[in-house]
């Protein structure tokens, strides 16, 4: 998988680029309950971020459920940008849905608003455009942005750039 053929990667957090590390929950509510997925790591780490435009795009149902606010997603969000790429984008390249699993919004995978705010916010056509997941909700919202789609386990068994 070769990255380097589109103008925008944009990747899910969750399952894709870290995982929670408490048994019997799906996502970390707090510092110190995820780790990086070291098989994707090293696959990214094969590229060069400072010259390429990326963002994140992440369901958080846990805000509207109170196990945590927007602020401190955020900065759990921006720890694990940072750790795997080494700085933050701008702000409006990480974008997370703070909404309930049952609402109606048009940010919440498998809607493809939060792609669609960071395509524009980069200026960039969807065509150009790839969002790097790990289910088939990801999969349904990069083809409801009109952007490519590459499941998560496909780029860590097919690191080869060439």
């Amino acid at each position: 998988m070769d990255l380097n053929r589109y103008e925008l990667v944009i990747f899910d957090a969750d399952d894709t680029l870290r995982e929670c590390t408490v048994e019997g929950q799906f996502y970390p509510l707090a510092h110190g309950e995820w780790v990086l997925k070291g098989d994707v790591c090293n696959v990214l780490s094969e590229y060069d971020w400072t010259s390429k435009k990326f963002g994140i795009a992440t369901n958080q149902p846990g805000i509207s459920r109170g196990e945590f606010t927007e602020e401190v997603s955020l900065q759990l969000l921006n720890d694990m940008v940072i750790g795997v790429f080494g700085f933050l984008p701008d702000r409006e390249a990480i974008q997370f849905c703070p909404h309930a699993i049952d609402g109606e919004c048009d940010c919440r995978k498998p809607a493809g608003g939060m792609l669609k705010r960071i395509i524009a916010h980069f200026d960039v056509e969807p065509a150009s455009t790839v969002f790097v997941g790990d289910r088939l909700k990801d999969k349904i919202a990069a083809e409801s942005a009109s952007c490519d789609f590459i499941w998560v386990h496909d780029l860590v068994n097919g690191s080869s750039k060439s």
